[in-house]
């Protein structure tokens, strides 16, 4: 079995468990993967929403593949920035703000039933850390949220979290989900 499906299937196991009432930071999840297997998550994609519909909760996605390049389209003055790139290091504050309504708006609709899906999260690499993103939209929603997150986990001696093996190790209280046989 790959380490997706291991991964899958470990979700299932979870997502199965009832769901209580818990505080925004308990609502989080981390499908946590090796960045290798970006491509061969996205692929299996639908087997976590059927796994979210086969316990009777609802599934939403929100792809941040594509949210700076749709950001950076409607800046008055993106030719200017692409001609001198570091006057985006003065602007990450507005991207921050772009991704959150535009979460808001696509999950307008999320109630305590619904999972929301958060895929290309890679994408935000180097304009805003995931803890930030993260806590920022965890208490604008509801729902559960599982974040497809490339990178590492390790519970010892607190829950460190490792951005595409690239950022220093910090500390969330979402629960992690691995491709480890033993996750759950």
């Amino acid at each position: 079995m790959s380490r997706i499906q291991t991964l899958v299937n470990n979700y299932q196991k979870f997502i199965d468990l009832p769901w209580r009432d818990v505080s925004s930071e308990q609502r989080i999840i981390f499908c946590v993967y090796e960045p290798t297997e970006e491509m061969t998550l996205r692929y299996n994609i639908p087997a976590f929403k059927l796994a979210t519909e086969d316990t009777g909760h609802r599934w939403m996605e929100y792809d941040l593949t594509t949210c700076f390049e749709d950001w950076m389209g409607k800046q008055k003055y993106a030719e200017a920035y692409f001609a001198e790139p570091e006057k985006l290091l003065q602007m990450p504050r507005k991207f921050e703000d772009y991704i959150e309504e535009s979460f808001k708006e696509k999950t307008a609709d999320a109630d305590k039933n619904t999972m929301i899906g958060i895929v290309g999260v890679g994408s935000i690499f180097g304009f805003i850390t995931v803890k930030e993103f993260i806590e920022k939209l965890a208490d604008d929603v509801d729902s559960r949220i599982v974040l497809f997150f490339p990178g590492t986990y390790s519970s010892s001696p607190t829950s460190n979290y490792r951005f595409l093996n690239a950022y220093d190790n910090w500390s969330y209280l979402a629960t992690p989900i691995t491709a480890d046989v033993n996750n759950f």
